[in-house]
């Protein structure tokens, strides 16, 4: 098998836009979420699967907006900036496994946790190179 047929598979294609929604949930989990929930909705992407419909609702979005806003309002403030990152340090791979697990509630068991253990590892990698931990 060449490398642009084992590039193509639904697969290897799923396993990098997990890798890349993994690394931007890291880098800022609620614009990740606003942006594919606004995407999904306009039609922009790819249909996303069927575990992660909710991610198009209007309150998902606008929940994710007003985190985001007060992350930046917390960016400002640099002892709550502090206390905020140190507790997204917790809160950001849960996401980003759930988001995994959504995607790929189909696969077997071993598959699913897996992803959701590397999806997790990569999401923590990237918030922890953003803060320079």
């Amino acid at each position: 098998m060449s490398f642009l047929e084992t590039i193509s598979q639904p697969f290897v294609i799923g396993a990098a836009s997990l890798f890349v929604v993994a690394a931007a949930a890291g880098l800022n989990l609620y614009a990740t979420l606003v942006g594919l929930g606004i995407a999904s909705r306009l039609g922009l992407i790819p249909a996303l699967p069927p575990g992660l419909t909710g991610i198009e609702n209007g309150l998902v979005i606008g929940t994710a907006t007003a985190l985001l806003v007060v992350e930046m309002l917390a960016d400002r403030e640099p002892a709550f900036a502090g206390m905020w990152h140190s507790l997204h340090t917790l809160v950001k791979p849960l996401p980003a496994a759930l988001l995994t697990a959504s995607a790929l509630i189909a696969e077997p068991t071993e598959v699913l946790l897996g992803a959701c253990i590397l999806a997790a590892a990569i999401t923590m990698l990237f918030h922890g190179m953003r803060y320079g931990l």
